[in-house]
């Protein structure tokens, strides 16, 4: 097959339709789509068996292995599409253009050195142009890396095609260990591998990612995440310093605050934050983290990590400005 796409599915019988329908409508027909059910307790089995019925291009996959979750139904799924030429990690309550496929197909097939393609992906709540939506897949700064550490994101799960034997030759795959900031820990296996990716900028928004309030990304402050982020804490310092030494530190203090920030006040989450390696090699940091999590105030926050937030606040300004002119090129595009 020419390209794949792996879908994880977890009780998503009522929005998958929009998702498979926007499959079946692709102008590009060379394509095969693992949608893997997370063994959901609503009718998603049935509804993918329905489609499957209907185009065996769908395929129907029921995760067997623990652990239960997402990263491991995207693994279930990479290790299948491992044929095909290229690959996709999407989800089943977005859409994409009818012109997908076929757009990432043409790029990638005219790059052969590129063994990542970013395509613009565009965001909404309610209607599909509305304004000040995020957009995901388009280069705002020049360092990737930086973006990522200040968590202005440059591309997502579902923005990017790869070459199925590069994510083999720089053994990437999702990381089970993670609840939360799936995307961003791919993103960073990315940046850091040394993978080859390019930004395909005269390309058109297509996909469509549906901003809920019931999704993993919406639930990243809950409590119960933060051992997965601590964890990804760590990981992404480690990796970070292994490959440039120090030359992030200052963007990794930003990262570190942004996440506790996202963490909240949490008395559980404080003593494995003080034990993190990066922190107790930045005694001032440890403390700052350490004042904040005594408080029990989340309002402080902007108070402990003064500096870094308005260094993260003017970046942040910055991005949504060349996001929300990037939207208004991409609304033209797809017009």
């Amino acid at each position: 097959m020419k390209i794949a796409v792996v879908i994880p599915c977890w009780n998503e019988a009522e929005t998958l339709p929009k998702m498979l329908d926007s499959l079946i409508a692709q102008r590009f027909q060379d394509w095969h789509a693992f949608c893997v059910d997370d063994q959901s307790t609503d009718n998603t089995a049935q509804v993918l068996q329905s489609y499957q019925a209907k185009d065996n291009r769908i395929e129907y996959v029921r995760r067997e292995r623990p652990p239960k979750g997402g990263q491991t139904c995207r693994n279930t799924g990479l290790d299948l599409a491992k044929d095909a030429e290229y690959v996709c990690l999407f989800d089943a309550d977005d859409a994409v253009a009818p012109y997908c496929f076929e757009q990432r197909v043409a790029f990638m097939d005219t790059h052969p050195e590129v063994e990542c393609g970013v395509f613009p992906m565009m965001a909404y709540k309610r209607t599909l142009h509305e304004e000040g939506s995020p957009v995901y897949g388009i280069q705002s700064f020049e360092d990737d890396l930086e973006a990522m550490l200040y968590l202005a994101l440059p591309m997502a799960i579902s923005t990017n095609t790869y070459r199925t034997s590069a994510l083999q030759k720089y053994g990437i795959v999702c990381d089970e260990n993670l609840t939360s900031l799936q995307d961003s820990d791919l993103t960073f296996q990315v940046l850091l591998s040394g993978m080859n990716y390019a930004y395909a900028k005269e390309a058109k928004a297509d996909y469509f990612y549906h901003i809920t309030n019931d999704g993993v990304a919406s639930t990243i402050v809950a409590k119960s995440k933060w051992k997965s982020n601590v964890y990804l804490m760590q990981k992404v310092a480690e990796s970070v310093e292994a490959k440039y030494g120090n030359r992030y530190d200052q963007q990794l203090a930003i990262y570190y605050a942004l996440i506790i920030r996202k963490i909240g006040i949490n008395k559980d989450a404080c003593p494995s934050l003080m034990q993190l390696p990066w922190m107790r090699l930045h005694t001032v940091f440890r403390l700052r983290t350490a004042l904040y999590q005594f408080t029990r105030v989340e309002k402080l926050w902007g108070a402990f990590f003064f500096p870094y937030r308005q260094k993260e606040n003017k970046y942040s300004a910055e991005w949504r400005r060349k996001m929300a002119e990037e939207r208004l090129k991409l609304t033209v595009k797809s017009e």
